[in-house]
């Protein structure tokens, strides 16, 4: 992150001599405890680190502060101390006061106070109230759906209550996997992430494999990627570009992702022209209750392709020379990678039992939701096809889309289109192809025929997210486009 400007410690401090300067920038999170004015004019804040940062502690903060780490915003009050004489006259670098109880993210020099043998940030340069993760009082419903089931046993709140613990186990599950490729190697972080990326939707579409809802099961294949291609790309341009004007992006990196796309999309689209093509041949009338041994074999030789495909793309992103950003002067020029003062701060054995306990959660909450399906479309007049394309992906991806758009909003627009075009592509190639041999493994024999309805809309979403990422460039306006093209399908596949 860049460094703030710190002021000097000479004519801002009462005191000067008594600071040892460990580090001149530094920035740490916490809970401010205290909060309380001193007589030299400086607000002495008392903060509690965040779980992994008590080896900032000094022995005087653990016996004399309860292990919190002092914080002062200088020159933030009146002076009554006659000593300190006119040391804040000029300072204009004051800081937004938080409040006690706020969760914050302090920069400043990371100093010991002699005198007193604690550690301190002296002085905070900058301070941010740090936002609650509102994906965090969703686990809420967990309990919820549960009794639902249980003792309620009304299948309408289980299904809204067991689809918004969807959103929050998936989220919990995304950020565990992120946190422990932290704790590895750069390209091991990125295997992880690569292949556990969308793990949320390969469970829960596992838990309806095994429930027969095979259907369901494929509109929510055709409605992640629909999802990643429209959707997130939609409103990142959309919200980035209202607040950013117009916004750039590493359009080699772009066409690489969207070349994959169109392979990805091609190998779910040959096997529904082999069948129409077949049926035609053998004068058989067009039917979507395709039970054909050949489909069935050719849906796994080219579900085995992609796999080998994907695997390939693996190998040649960790071995490839990275592409490097070209965004015009004064443009964001960040890296993508999110910031280290950013990652949570978590163990690797909490971020392990996060990720198993989540795991274990969203099975049986996911096994919840595909129970609760069949009532929803009986008693409300909705198809299994509109529930999986529409409403089920956006439940599932919610937490990565949210990020997606934080990037664009932000004017991080390689990162956002980077998170849209390899999720929807790690969809197409590894996710539907697992879920093939996973479903013959079950003898539910899942294959890789489609409706022409949900072909045309699929391959007219890869078309317009190439046409528009094309140029390395996108506004408002094309993100509102992706989305009208969203909503005019989502018509379509209601009324089905």
């Amino acid at each position: 992150m860049p460094q703030p400007a710190i002021p000097a410690f000479g004519n801002m401090c009462m005191d000067p001599t008594g600071l040892e300067v460990i580090d001149k920038c530094m920035t740490v999170t916490g809970v401010i405890e205290e909060s309380s004015a001193d007589d030299d004019g400086d607000q002495h804040m008392l903060l509690k680190l965040d779980e992994g940062q008590d080896n900032l502690l000094k022995k005087k903060n653990i016996k004399k502060k309860t292990r919190d780490l002092v914080i002062e915003a200088i020159c933030m009050n009146n002076i009554t101390n006659p000593k300190v004489g006119g040391a804040c006259k000029g300072y204009i670098n004051h800081v937004q006061l938080p409040k006690v109880g706020d969760h914050v993210k302090v920069s400043g020099s990371y100093v010991i106070d002699a005198h007193n043998g604690w550690a301190e940030i002296h002085p905070i340069t900058k301070i941010e109230v740090l936002k609650y993760n509102l994906m965090r009082y969703l686990l809420l419903f967990i309990p919820i759906a549960i009794i639902s089931e249980f003792i309620f046993h009304n299948q309408l709140l289980l299904f809204v209550t067991a689809a918004l613990s969807l959103v929050a186990l998936s989220a919990l599950l995304g950020e565990a996997i992120e946190v422990l490729s932290s704790f590895t190697s750069n390209k091991t972080g990125a295997l992880l992430n690569a292949t556990l990326g969308n793990a949320a939707e390969l469970i829960f579409t596992i838990i309806a494999l095994r429930a027969g809802q095979v259907a369901l099961v494929k509109a929510s294949i055709i409605g992640a990627v629909l999802g990643n291609l429209l959707v997130l790309p939609g409103l990142g341009m959309l919200l980035g570009g209202l607040k950013n004007g117009r916004q750039y992006f590493n359009r080699e990196a772009a066409g690489v992702n969207s070349t994959m796309m169109t392979l990805s999309v091609a190998g779910l689209i040959l096997p529904t022209i082999f069948e129409l093509l077949h049926e035609a041949q053998n004068k058989q009338g067009y039917t979507l209750d395709i039970t054909d041994k050949s489909l069935n074999e050719y849906s796994l030789g080219i579900a085995g392709v992609l796999i080998v495909v994907y695997l390939l793309s693996l190998l040649h992103s960790f071995t490839a020379t990275p592409i490097l950003q070209e965004t015009p002067m004064g443009e964001n020029k960040e890296p993508v990678a999110k910031e280290a003062d950013e990652k949570k701060q978590w163990t690797l054995r909490k971020s392990l039992l996060i990720m198993a306990g989540s795991t274990l959660f969203l099975i049986y909450i996911s096994d919840l939701l595909v129970g609760s399906i069949q009532h929803v479309t009986q008693n409300f007049h909705v198809s299994e096809t509109f529930l999986g394309i529409i409403l089920i992906p956006l439940l599932s991806d919610v937490a990565e889309h949210v990020v997606g758009i934080q990037m664009a909003y932000k004017n991080k627009m390689d990162l956002s289109m980077s998170i849209s075009l390899e999720s929807a592509t790690q969809i197409a190639l590894f996710v539907a192809p697992v879920l093939v041999f996973i479903s013959f493994l079950m003898g539910k024999e899942m294959n890789l025929f489609f409706s022409p309805f949900e072909l045309v809309i699929l391959g007219l979403s890869v078309y317009i997210i190439n046409q528009v990422s094309e140029d390395g460039e996108s506004n408002w306006l094309e993100g509102a486009q992706l989305i009208v093209v969203y909503i005019i399908a989502a018509i379509g596949f209601y009324l089905l």
